[in-house]
């Protein structure tokens, strides 16, 4: 019987510090892998041992590594990413059989890039699973296990220490909670980092009220993380402070400032805005263009806002709409809009709308296509009858004679339905697909064959335009003895 395999466990550090690494069936050593590396030095062992109670097949191999935009570890199955070490790496063995309580060591040989300097950074996993057998099997399901082991290289040449504070913001979930300040540390090295620090808080005095640790944390080159720092304020009273970051990597150190309002007792001023959506109608050339917005406040203070929007064409700025400038109270949703009044020439441009609020701007970019005319799906079926039938075995032909009343070229497809006088459907045929020009009329033929009863019934054509509309005709007819 053939085992259909089911991946049961993926166990991985996500803290970036060693633990002890185990699974169903698998137990790691080293728990996670931070070292560095040169041609003297580039073989690492890695210690697989069987804690179970029966014999399993083992495969290793890598992934690249990310970063969540939580910091978490994130294994990603794209070998080409910068600062991978997946291409760079082979196990040896890749594949072994442990009986219970084996071990295996693994030797993981890293080839060093001819241009080195920097890091890097994979997730090695080991997989464990049953051992395949062509004998009886009481089941058809085998369990797989997989333990990940984040893997962290220093190479050997020049390593790139850089980067920046991007943001500080300030987070408070009901008045007098804490606070989480949110320092976001961006690695624009070649290298990972661990920046450490302190928020300083001051008064409108400059005066120092608290002084909170930031959560130290690794940072892979070319990503992005919040640090954060958790105060809890007693008797904050109403007023301008400013939360003064303080960080150093490797000796360096990194300073940002970011001024927050306290509206009440024990509760901050929450700036918070976006644009939820942004859209225009139909566009034909040389027409005014109307852009309608709509913008969520979703913090605790009233926002005043003014923006524009950008017109590009190449890259290069060739026209600017001014937003209405309105207000959008705590908690709520308002529309905007802005005008082009003289339109623009036929063509693809970018449009980007940049509603500023307070000291921020919120930011979105749609594609804009204007029309050299208004594009017009529609048609009609301007002749269809069906004759007087005799009953029994019949053979209808089924002749439409539908005009392209549009303006560009359609495609046309359907059905038709032969109803009873109870309008119970009695028999049904497809209309194929085709094309036809603007203002062309063209015959379409179809034939259903079956039985009917005499009686009164009706022939229902539904025609599926390019655009998805639909037109439709209903025609009657008789069926004698």
């Amino acid at each position: 019987m053939r085992i259909k395999y089911l991946l049961c466990g993926i166990i991985l550090i996500l803290s970036w510090m060693g633990q002890n690494q185990a699974g169903a069936g698998i137990s790691v050593a080293p728990a996670s892998i931070k070292m560095a590396i040169s041609e003297d030095n580039h073989i690492i062992p890695i210690t697989i041992k069987n804690p179970g109670h029966e014999a399993l097949e083992y495969r290793i191999y890598a992934n690249s590594l990310g970063q969540g935009l939580d910091g978490d570890a994130i294994s990603l199955n794209n070998a080409d990413m910068p600062y991978s070490l997946v291409r760079l790496i082979k196990f040896n063995p890749n594949r072994f059989t442990l009986e219970a309580n084996g071990s295996q060591t693994v030797e993981a040989a890293v080839q060093i890039p001819d241009v080195s300097g920097g890091g890097l950074y994979g997730m090695i996993y080991i997989e464990a699973k049953p051992v395949s057998s062509d004998g009886p099997s009481t089941g058809d399901i085998a369990y797989v296990s997989r333990v990940g082991v984040v893997t962290l290289l220093t190479l050997p040449g020049e390593a790139v220490r850089d980067a920046f504070i991007a943001a500080v913001e300030l987070v408070q979930c009901r008045p007098g909670e804490e606070l989480q300040i949110l320092s976001t540390f961006h690695n624009t090295g070649n290298i990972h980092l661990r920046p450490e620090g302190v928020v300083i808080i001051r008064n409108q005095a400059g005066e120092r009220v608290a002084k909170v640790l930031v959560k130290p944390c690794i940072i892979l080159p070319n990503y992005s993380r919040p640090l954060i720092a958790r105060w809890k304020p007693e008797n904050l009273q109403i007023g301008t402070y400013t939360a003064e970051t303080l960080l150093t990597f490797d000796g360096k150190p990194l300073v940002f400032r970011q001024e927050f309002t306290v509206i009440n007792l024990g509760e901050i001023a929450l700036i918070r805005g976006e644009i939820a959506s942004f859209s225009y109608p139909t566009t034909i050339q040389h027409t005014p263009i109307c852009f309608d917005l709509l913008f969520c406040n979703k913090g605790n203070v009233n926002l005043p806002l003014r923006g524009e929007i950008e017109i590009k064409c190449d890259n290069n700025i060739i026209e600017r709409a001014f937003i209405t400038p309105d207000e959008v109270i705590a908690h709520s949703s308002r529309g905007l809009k802005a005008t082009i009044d003289r339109g623009l020439p036929m063509g693809t441009y970018m449009a980007t709308a940049m509603v500023k609020y307070a000291d921020k701007i919120a930011t979105t970019t749609i594609n804009l296509t204007v029309l050299e005319k208004e594009i017009i799906y529609a048609g009609e079926i301007v002749e269809w009858t069906i004759p007087k039938l005799a009953a029994g075995k019949v053979s209808i032909p089924l002749n439409l004679l539908f005009k392209n009343t549009g303006n560009v070229t359609l495609k046309v497809e359907g059905m038709i339905e032969l109803e009873n006088g109870q309008g119970i459907t009695v028999g049904q045929v497809i209309i194929e697909s085709r094309t036809m020009e603007p203002d062309k009329t063209e015959r379409l033929r179809t034939i259903w064959q079956g039985e009917l009863p005499p009686g009164l019934y009706h022939g229902v054509a539904s025609l599926i335009l390019g655009d998805g509309g639909m037109v439709t005709k209903k025609v009657s007819f008789l069926v004698v003895r």
